[in-house]
C-alpha cells in the first residue's frame, strides 16, 4: 500500500510543521519549547512525554504543576535579573496554578520548585518589581498582582531587546505623565 505524503489531515500537517520548526532547536530545549506552546494553547503541560491529568496521571488540583514544567518554563524564559525572575514565576503561578495574588511564600515555593537562582530578599524584590519596574500592582494583604505589563515582559522573554523596548514604552506612558503633572 502506497503512503500518501500529501495528506489533508490537520493533525499530520501540524505535526510536520512542528517537527520542521523544532529541527534547529537544541535537543535539551525541545521539551521546554513544547511545554510552553502546549500551555499557551490551553492544553495541559507536557511532563516526560505525557500530558498531566491524562492517562499518565491525575490532576490533584494542587496549585503547582509538576516541578519539571515550571523548571522548563523558567529555563526557557531565561530571566535576566531577579525582578524578571519573580515576574516569570508569578506568570507561571497565575496561568498554571490559578494564583491571581502572589506573595513571598508563593514565589519562594515556586522558585525552589523551579530550581531558580536564589532571591535573597523576596519581599524587597517584589516591592521593587512593583515600584521600579511596574511588573506588579498591589493586592490584598501585601500580596502582589502581576499586571499586563509584567505579563508582556514574561511573554517577550528570553528576548532582552524586546523587554527593553517594552520597558521604554511603559516608562513613556507612566513616568512622562507623572512628570508633566508635577511640572504644572
Amino acid at each position: 500500500m502506497k503512503r500518501d505524503t500529501k495528506t489533508h489531515d490537520p493533525e499530520a500537517q501540524a505535526i510536520a510543521a512542528i517537527s520542521a520548526a523544532l529541527k534547529d532547536v537544541p535537543d535539551e530545549r525541545r521539551l521546554a519549547v513544547l511545554s510552553f506552546v502546549s500551555e499557551r494553547l490551553g492544553g495541559k503541560a507536557l511532563a516526560g512525554g505525557q500530558t498531566q491529568g491524562g492517562a499518565g496521571g491525575a490532576d490533584d488540583g494542587h496549585a503547582h504543576t509538576p516541578a519539571g514544567n515550571i523548571k522548563a518554563f523558567l529555563k526557557a524564559k531565561d530571566p535576566g535579573n531577579k525582578y524578571q525572575q519573580t515576574a516569570v514565576l508569578a506568570y507561571y503561578l497565575k496561568k498554571h496554578g490559578g494564583e491571581d495574588q502572589i506573595g513571598k511564600e508563593s514565589i519562594e515555593s515556586a522558585n525552589k520548585e523551579a530550581g531558580g537562582r536564589t532571591i535573597d530578599d523576596i519581599t524587597g524584590t517584589l516591592n521593587d518589581a512593583k515600584s521600579k519596574y511596574g511588573y506588579f500592582g498591589a493586592g490584598a494583604g501585601g500580596k502582589k498582582i502581576l499586571l499586563a505589563f509584567g505579563e508582556d515582559v514574561v511573554e517577550a522573554l528570553p528576548d532582552q531587546e524586546k523587554v527593553k523596548v517594552l520597558r521604554r514604552a511603559n516608562l513613556g506612558k507612566s513616568k512622562r505623565k507623572s512628570k508633566k503633572k508635577k511640572q504644572k
